[in-house]
């Protein structure tokens, strides 16, 4: 592959999605007329950003000394770099730490000082400055360590109004560093500093407002979808049908008579009514309420509990169960879920107790298949399903402290009709 190939094929790596301004800096400017010059040198990304931070001081020294579209130019220049050496880095397949780094240290001086700068050397309003800085902060610290990390728990992000109208056109709406970039040099350039400093503090509310109640309305759908899906399911399968061969295979080699279960999504209730005429003192939950009510009329008893809950959201307990079941359960939670669900699982469990999982994992014929939400995420027919990496399962495991007494990915554990797939099946011993 020669160097142009593999620059188209970088740049279909780029992100499909772009802030407006974003798309003019990266695919307008450098896709355009400065990347493929670059590749061809021995220049790093790192060097990149060092010289971005030497025209950061530049344009701080033009400020000082009231050179005002000599400092815009400079900022300008300095906002060019800082996607140049991102870009450089995914190509070269350059990145690191210490790059990612000296990039985060860099841009957190530029905008934060630019505006101090600003501040010393012209008559600004103190209160412009504070609101500016205080909402492009918030804004950051907000949108990163709460709002982006709650949507990526999520199954699917829906977009709204506009916001949705140019996201299906490849454009994202919002403030980020282009944007930010260029009010700066305007502010810079047009002297109308006060004005501009408000205007981007607004600019910054608006967006982690918008973000956030973006956020809720994606939480309030994905919960509403995912029981919806359920509900609908049992509806129609409300009756426990014939228990599975997981709960035969764990009854007949690992359970003993009146051990405490915990099964976690139960479902149509099959394989909790299955254990406990068997002798298991069973807890089953799920978060489908019409089938647990259902459930609790028809089968509730002494040895057999149903409860509506999500089981991701479980209330401590200490070495309450013998077991823990879940058959089918953890490829519909996420990947942040399930490391919180397995902590909860080894506190929970009694000392040699037993954590049992049947579940779908990469080798399952559904793998691949509808909408992808990531490498191993996908909705498929209204219906979310993360696949598990087989040795990564084992492995998370045994990290937690569990001896895997059995593990398996194979035909023959749960076939259907005239389908035999291919599921995981692992017994672990804390």
């Amino acid at each position: 592959m020669n160097l142009d190939e593999k620059l188209k094929k970088s740049q279909r790596l780029e992100g499909k999605t772009y802030y407006i301004t974003e798309y003019l800096y990266r695919v307008l400017i450098i896709q355009r007329f400065i990347l493929l010059p670059l590749v061809k040198t021995k220049i790093t990304p790192n060097q990149i950003t060092i010289v971005s931070f030497l025209f950061v001081s530049l344009c701080f020294y033009y400020i000082f000394t009231h050179q005002n579209l000599l400092a815009g130019l400079s900022f300008f220049i300095y906002s060019l770099l800082d996607h140049i050496d991102g870009m450089l880095a995914r190509y070269k397949n350059l990145s690191s730490k210490i790059g990612h780094y000296l990039d985060v240290f860099v841009d957190e001086i530029a905008f934060n000082a630019v505006f101090i700068v600003l501040y010393i050397s012209y008559d600004i309003d103190i209160f412009a400055l504070l609101a500016v800085l205080i909402m492009m902060n918030l804004h950051g610290l907000v949108c990163t360590f709460y709002i982006v990390k709650k949507l990526r728990k999520l199954k699917q992000i829906y977009r709204f109004g506009i916001k949705k109208f140019l996201f299906e056109r490849g454009f994202i709406l919002g403030i980020d560093a282009s944007l930010l970039a260029i009010l700066i040099v305007c502010a810079i350039t047009t002297q109308y500093y006060d004005a501009f400093f408000y205007l981007i503090a607004a600019l910054f509310l608006i967006d982690v407002v918008y973000r956030y109640f973006e956020l809720r309305a994606n939480i309030s759908i994905n919960d509403s979808i995912g029981n919806l899906y359920w509900e609908n399911f049992y509806k129609a399968n409300s009756i426990p049908f014939a228990h599975s061969l997981f709960s035969s295979f764990c009854l007949d080699n690992y359970f003993l008579k009146n051990y405490s279960l915990l099964e976690l999504g139960c479902g149509n209730g099959r394989d909790a009514v299955f254990l406990s005429k068997n002798g298991i003192k069973v807890t089953a939950v799920d978060a489908c309420k019409n089938e647990i009510e259902f459930l609790q009329k028809k089968y509730q008893n002494n040895s057999l509990h149903f409860k509506c809950e999500n089981f991701c959201e479980l209330a401590t307990e200490n070495e309450s169960y013998d077991v823990v079941y879940s058959r089918f359960t953890i490829h519909s939670i996420n990947a942040s879920q399930q490391k919180k669900l397995f902590s909860w699982v080894v506190s929970a469990l009694k000392t040699n107790g037993l954590f049992c999982i049947e579940v779908r994992g990469m080798k399952n014929s559904l793998f691949g298949k509808g909408e992808e939400i990531s490498e191993n995420e996908y909705i498929f027919q209204d219906h979310y399903r993360r696949f598990l990496d087989f040795d990564m399962l084992c492995n998370d495991l045994k990290c937690l402290g569990f001896q895997i007494i059995f593990a398996k990915e194979d035909k023959g554990f749960a076939p259907f009709e005239d389908e035999d797939d291919v599921f995981i099946r692992v017994i672990a011993k804390k």
